[in-house]
């Protein structure tokens, strides 16, 4: 579940740190919540919300990934698949930071504060930074695993 939330604060100071150097409106893509009707479900207008606000809507989301991330790693071990616990924690990562990027679609659609549909760049600053979440799901899967067995001796890496 730790992992979801650092992945997520780490996504985010990633597309953070993207749209302060490059201006590609990414991380106003990612928390971004302008198409829930918070005006009529708080009876009183509070648009535009405060980034606090929206970013921990964005954690609690990626808590909910950590907790299918765990999961997942937990339903492989008691299945015992013949992947190794290794491949299998960067293969599930990846593919958890791979299903959010068409997500873009449909984002870049619902409000005017995020990049346009056909802007190639956010597009790709959207993959990275998804991938990178993935990756570092698998990351921190992987830096438990060494701290409970210990470092990989140079013969396990073989394998």
């Amino acid at each position: 579940m730790l992992y979801g939330l650092v992945s997520g604060v780490g996504l985010a100071l990633f597309l953070k740190a993207v749209q302060a150097m490059t201006g590609s409106r990414v991380y106003t893509l990612l928390l971004n919540v302008d198409f829930v009707p918070w005006n009529e479900l708080m009876g009183r207008p509070v648009l535009p919300l405060p980034e606090w606000f929206e970013f921990s809507l964005h954690l609690i989301v990626s808590f909910i990934i950590g907790v299918v991330f765990v999961e997942g790693l937990r339903i492989e071990a008691a299945w015992k698949v013949t992947w190794s616990a290794r491949s299998f924690a960067w293969t599930w990562g990846a593919l958890l930071g791979l299903i959010p990027i068409p997500l873009y679609v449909p984002l870049s659609l619902l409000s005017e504060r995020t990049p346009r549909l056909d802007d190639g760049e956010a597009w790709c600053w959207w993959a990275a930074g998804h991938l990178l979440y993935g990756l570092l799901l698998g990351c921190f899967a992987r830096l438990k695993d060494w701290m409970k067995r210990g470092m990989p001796k140079k013969t396990d890496s073989l394998r």
